[in-house]
């Protein structure tokens, strides 16, 4: 991570710290518009948060529960009134928020890092590095965070009838062919569970679109 300080329109500076930051395209312009310097601020916010969090499920004394424990509505309240707010305003950006989420997200996965680590052998479980383990903890993380931001904005599809869904559908079904590698993992498997839960969020993003349309 690197410390920027970035000065606002008006003169002050602001630092933030984040591995990930949305520059703004007028960041020195005096004259950009308030609503597009807020969403730009909301979403650094935003990221810095999650990867807080992020940083926090893979801690040694979270770092063997379910991420659906660790991610609960309500154990972060600025995280989720964050959610909350990218909803409101994605009725007039839900096209801006979908692509920078996906930007985010591709900033942070690697498709090979996530694959069938675990047999119905238990020793070949057992024999998994406790680093690629941790680092898959990592990036199922982001997916589970990634379809937080999507099952909150596209409520608000319904604004944007023109809005190519392609791509979201892509990742949905692209991860639901790829938990069918999944069925055979023991229940040792460390995270068979995680693996599980972000395929019901993947399903509740569909489902969401199929409402919102």
């Amino acid at each position: 991570m690197s410390d920027t300080v970035r000065r606002l329109p008006w003169g002050a500076e602001r630092h933030i710290r984040s591995s990930f930051t949305v520059e703004p395209t007028s960041s020195l312009d005096p004259t950009i518009k308030p609503g597009e310097y807020t969403l730009h601020v909301l979403l650094n916010q935003f990221f810095i948060a999650a990867e807080t969090r992020i940083a926090d499920v893979c801690s040694e004394h979270k770092q063997h529960l379910p991420l659906n424990q660790c991610l609960r509505r309500g154990d972060d309240i600025h995280f989720d009134q964050l959610l909350d707010v990218f909803q409101a305003i994605s009725e007039h950006s839900l096209p801006s928020l979908v692509r920078i989420a996906f930007e985010w997200f591709r900033y942070h996965i690697n498709e090979d890092q996530l694959k069938l680590r675990g047999t119905k052998s238990t020793t070949a479980t057992f024999g998994v590095k406790d680093n690629d383990w941790l680092e898959e903890r990592r990036q199922l993380t982001v997916h589970f965070i990634f379809c937080l931001i999507l099952i909150d904005v596209l409520k608000q599809l319904s604004f944007h009838p023109g809005f190519d869904i392609s791509n979201i559908e892509d990742q949905a079904f692209k991860w639901f062919r790829c938990n069918e590698k999944f069925h055979d993992m023991t229940l040792t498997q460390s995270n068979q569970v995680n693996y599980q839960t972000i395929c019901d969020l993947y399903a509740e993003v569909v489902g969401v679109l199929a409402q919102s349309r």
